[in-house]
């Protein structure tokens, strides 16, 4: 059974690798693309994403539910990022 976004977060939160995986293969498309649209340019935007993955596995700790999923506040680090 497929765990939710809440589940992985947590998970990432006490430190579990396969599980920021599970969320890089979950979103790292969708990532890629807004980071893509935003800079045109291919090597800039997959840069951008692998920052925005690993200030998530940096801040995982911090996510709050009560403001937005794992996907928005994912989407949110990369567009600022870009």
């Amino acid at each position: 059974m497929e765990q939710t976004d809440s589940e992985l977060i947590s998970a990432v939160a006490g430190g579990d690798g396969p599980a920021l995986m599970a969320l890089y293969d979950r979103y790292n498309r969708l990532a890629f693309g807004l980071a893509f649209r935003i800079l045109n340019d291919a090597t800039a935007a997959e840069e951008v994403v692998q920052d925005a993955y690993l200030a998530l596995w940096r801040n995982s700790t911090s996510f709050d539910s009560s403001r937005g999923g794992i996907k928005t506040w994912l989407l949110t680090i990369v567009h600022n990022r870009a």
